[in-house]
């Protein structure tokens, strides 16, 4: 029997590094692409490697025109089938409105949103060519449901990757080719100094309390493309700890206020 194969984008790191890690530990060998994060690349390679999974690097910078060309013609040279496709890379950069250049624009533009639609087209074209019913995980960002001040790029790209999955969808059904989506919300990952600036400030719009971590986003990953997920598809889970259930940030008082609520509910059970 054929190993099974998953490429996972922007794996070098956070959330990518995770989905990998749990895709190694399904049985499935990974193909970790990576543009600069090099170093972490290596990590996740050695990670899986050391637990008896298989797997190869593949450097392609997404930014270019023609990165997910590049990205696939790598990949070919490595795999001989594809199972798994997992869109992860991507870049959150926000401004004022009228302070978004033509550089940040379509940098999350080349990103997020291109790199996106052709890499999914590039995927499915092989798990089709070859009658593999595979899975494809597009992962987005609880963003595209919420509008955040300084967002009108990074978030409306994300709601585009989310109509997209449905799209996507409708079109690889035939081949009984399943696209789904996830959507974090604040997540644990590797960027210095980023929890230590957001994390106890953002606890006031979570109400479970904590971030997501890539493990978990990654367990996730493994659902949607295991047998346990085969009627599912066009979906969205969104993983953001029902960050999306306030419709605004809760002031101390108002905090207090629920603490006692529920304080008060605990001591009548």
């Amino acid at each position: 029997m054929n190993e099974k194969v998953a490429l996972v984008t922007g794996a070098g790191t956070g959330i990518g590094k995770g989905i990998a890690l749990e895709l190694a530990k399904a049985g499935y060998a990974v193909a970790i692409h990576y543009n600069s994060s090099l170093e972490g690349a290596k990590q996740t390679k050695a990670a899986i490697e050391q637990n008896g999974g298989r797997a190869e690097l593949i450097q392609a910078d997404l930014n270019s025109q023609v990165g997910h060309k590049a990205l696939f013609e790598k990949f070919d040279q490595l795999f001989d089938r594809l199972d798994a496709y997992v869109n992860n890379a991507g870049v959150q950069r926000t401004a004022p409105f009228l302070e978004v250049t033509h550089e940040l624009f379509d940098n999350v533009c080349n990103v997020n949103w291109r790199s996106c639609y052709f890499g999914v087209a590039e995927a499915g074209r092989r798990m089709a060519e070859k009658g593999i019913r595979g899975s494809i995980v597009l992962i987005g960002s609880n963003h595209q449901f919420v509008t955040f001040p300084d967002d009108s790029v990074y978030g409306v790209f994300g709601e585009a990757v989310h109509k997209f999955t449905r799209h996507a969808a409708i079109e690889f059904a035939r081949y009984q080719i399943r696209v789904n989506c996830i959507a974090p919300g604040w997540t644990h990952n590797d960027k210095p100094g980023r929890e230590e600036q957001f994390y106890e400030a953002s606890l006031e719009r979570i109400p479970l309390g904590r971030w997501v971590t890539p493990e978990q986003i990654g367990k996730q990953t493994v659902f949607f493309c295991s047998d346990k997920a085969s009627f599912i598809t066009g979906a969205c889970l969104v993983a953001d700890g029902g960050a999306m259930c306030f419709g605004k940030k809760q002031t101390p008082k108002e905090k207090e206020e629920q603490m006692k609520t529920l304080q008060t509910l605990l001591e009548r059970t």
